[in-house]
């Protein structure tokens, strides 16, 4: 008696079930005891690789020989290496401490914030490049790692999403250079954040095309890291649906400057999440066009000589014609609009004013808020008023 074969899709939804459900356990049952299912079984187990110090707590050691042993079976069977499309390397962001154990050799043992790569011998460096999977990966993520080589990052042909956070790149004379001939990446999803200039080497040098990128987050550390983001949003002005910008933490506050803000139209962006100076947004509305853009958030932040404290309203009276077209291009007349479809629009002024530890910083700080509430009100009639946004008809 025949039997016909299970049809490849339903193989394909089993598999993808199991895989949703980290069960990994029974994908690697069925891939030893059904031929049929082998390729599928190894492309979900081997999909993500991850290595990261979640807590304090975490045994390094074990990470460590986990990456070991993970390169071992790369090593024996190299086909497995090719099913890897996301890795995932460092000290996991937001862990709750910024002390964390890394122990190379019992008698080299540091407390450090972060992994260093500089520490590793070379049988761990090489099992680090080999569980990246070059050249198959889509997705990586770096957190926490210094000294990372700079091929760690632009070797792999097929990447689409690129995050680095408080990451350093190993760019010393003695690293070998880039490749003059290395290949494009188009880039789809980039984050970077806290990386002490990387941000503009990875703009320059790394050989990525951001024309086609569609979600874009930037915790930049300084000036150039705030202008090269912005660079970047205006190369990728046509694809680009999510933006984040977030400034430094400094006061007084850094801001782009009117010329790096010009980007004409973003046509595609849909939410945008920004910081800047008061000259700066009203630069940005004037100049750029959202046709598209549906929810926003926008800090102003006010600088020392913007704000009086002392008495009365807190605006000094040279603002107000740039804060009554801020809100005339937001929620005004809608022939003005640069953002006709916007349906949540979040606004939100930076004194740079400490409410202090004690009852009268506290006070202080409340009146002055109190304050500027009342006058923003008056400065934004057509914002408050909340009558804007797409016509019902639309």
């Amino acid at each position: 008696m025949s039997s016909n074969p299970t049809p490849l899709d339903i193989l394909f939804e089993v598999t993808r079930s199991l895989y949703k459900d980290d069960d990994h356990a029974t994908l690697s049952n069925m891939s030893v005891t059904c031929r049929a299912v082998l390729p599928l079984c190894r492309a979900r187990l081997f999909y993500s690789i991850e290595f990261l110090l979640h807590t304090p707590a975490s045994n390094e050691g074990e990470v460590i020989t986990r990456l070991q042993n993970l390169d071992t079976l790369f090593f024996n069977n190299p086909i497995l290496s090719t099913y890897v499309r996301e890795f995932k390397f460092g000290n996991a962001p937001n862990s709750g401490s910024e002390l964390l154990w890394f122990i190379n050799k019992p008698e080299l043992s540091r407390l450090l914030d972060s992994l260093n790569w500089a520490e590793f011998d070379e049988e761990l460096k090489r099992s680090c490049f080999r569980a990246r999977a070059r050249p198959t990966l889509k997705k990586l993520y770096l957190s926490s790692v210094e000294n990372v080589p700079w091929r760690f990052v632009t070797e792999p042909v097929q990447l689409y999403h690129l995050n680095v956070c408080e990451v350093t790149l190993d760019l010393e004379p003695t690293s070998e250079p880039p490749p003059q001939q290395a290949p494009q990446r188009s880039l789809k999803e980039f984050s970077y954040g806290f990386c002490e200039g990387t941000l503009l080497f990875l703009f320059e040098r790394a050989k990525f095309d951001f024309t086609k990128l569609e979600r874009l987050n930037v915790d930049p550390d300084d000036m150039n890291d705030i202008n090269t983001g912005w660079a970047i949003a205006r190369i990728a002005k046509e694809t680009l649906e999510s933006f984040e910008m977030f400034p430094p933490d400094s006061y007084p506050y850094l801001s782009p400057d009117a010329n790096t803000i010009q980007i004409d139209t973003f046509s595609q962006l849909c939410q945008m999440t920004i910081d800047v100076d008061l000259p700066a947004i009203h630069q940005l509305l004037r100049t750029t066009s959202f046709p598209e853009l549906l929810e926003a958030s926008i800090g102003i932040r006010l600088q020392p000589t913007e704000i009086r404290k002392e008495f009365g309203a807190p605006l000094v009276e040279s603002l107000i014609p740039l804060l009554q077209d801020i809100d005339a291009l937001i929620a005004g007349p809608k022939e003005k609009r640069c953002m006709p479809e916007i349906c949540g629009i979040d606004l939100c002024f930076h004194t740079g004013v400490d409410e202090g530890y004690d009852d009268r910083g506290r006070a202080f700080f409340e009146g002055l808020k109190e304050r500027l509430e009342m006058q923003v009100m008056e400065v934004f009639p057509a914002l408050c008023s909340g009558e804007f946004g797409p016509d019902e008809s639309d």
